[in-house]
């Protein structure tokens, strides 16, 4: 072969390995196309009040999800209130809870290293919200109604735990009425828990007094309100997976002091 014909044989090799680097160095096979980073979010619909999900393709090594604030994100089947989430697989799924007064459309934002884009999701009103207000207002009727007095200290106060109790066993829960007394009065709280799947030692307790004042009908603010909004949580809670375990307290005061939370929380 001539010196010519080496020189130029030499320089096509010497382009051919630059070219073939060009595109290993970017983490191809020789021969491939880069490809512009992309993702494709969907559906971009979501609905007041209730869980919706959406499906996630991208060819994202990882990337961060970002929703507003007001709105919940349930990832893995676990609820958390951050409002950016972190993944790494290229397929992945991610659900949310709006608030059931939301009617604004949103932003979800995917962000990786080289790329971030913003998809507007539409919210439409839910006729299957988690809480229902009609749901409040059958509860607040018949508390109200059927347990119209109820002071600590009174025989029908049986009446009234067993019915609660009833309500967290229809929900799934473990519970138990906790019985003691205090003041030479038979004190009766009502407590359902909700299993927390990675860190059930670790408790977060929403609770509400369901007794009345002596000489007082019915409680309709004080405090039927707050025991339907205990049993409304209870019941949208317990159709998820928590990370931490949920505990429900409907408890008896008398005056201003909550009988038998320091004993229960000990």
């Amino acid at each position: 072969m001539s010196k010519v014909k080496k020189i130029g044989a030499l320089v096509v090799a010497i382009i051919l390995i630059v070219i073939a680097f060009n595109f290993l160095g970017d983490g191809l096979t020789f021969g491939e196309v880069d490809q512009k980073p992309f993702a494709n979010l969907t559906p971009l619909s979501a609905t007041a009040g209730s869980i919706s999900s959406f499906e996630l393709k991208t060819n994202l090594k990882s990337y961060t999800m970002s929703v507003p604030e007001s709105i919940l994100v349930v990832k893995d089947g676990v609820i958390t209130s951050n409002s950016s989430v972190f993944f790494s697989k290229s397929q992945d799924s991610l659900q949310i809870l709006l608030p059931p007064t939301a009617t604004s459309d949103f932003d979800i934002t995917i962000k990786g290293s080289s790329f971030e884009e913003r998809y507007r999701v539409a919210v439409s009103e839910g006729t299957n919200s988690l809480v229902s207000g009609n749901e409040y207002f059958d509860y607040m009727r018949t508390i109200t109604t059927r347990y119209a007095k109820r002071s600590t200290g009174y025989p029908h106060m049986n009446q009234v735990a067993s019915y609660l109790k009833g309500e967290l066993d229809g929900f799934g829960l473990e519970t138990e009425i906790v019985q003691f007394e205090r003041e030479n009065r038979e004190v009766l709280n009502v407590i359902g828990y909700h299993w927390g799947q990675n860190r059930p030692d670790e408790w977060i307790v929403l609770g509400g007094h369901y007794d009345i004042k002596e000489k007082t009908i019915e409680g309709a603010y004080d405090n039927t309100a707050g025991t339907v909004a205990v049993l409304e949580i209870a019941k949208a809670i317990s159709k998820m997976q928590t990370d931490r375990t949920v505990v429900f307290c409907l408890l008896v005061r008398r005056g201003a002091r909550t009988l038998g939370f320091r004993e229960f929380c000990r």
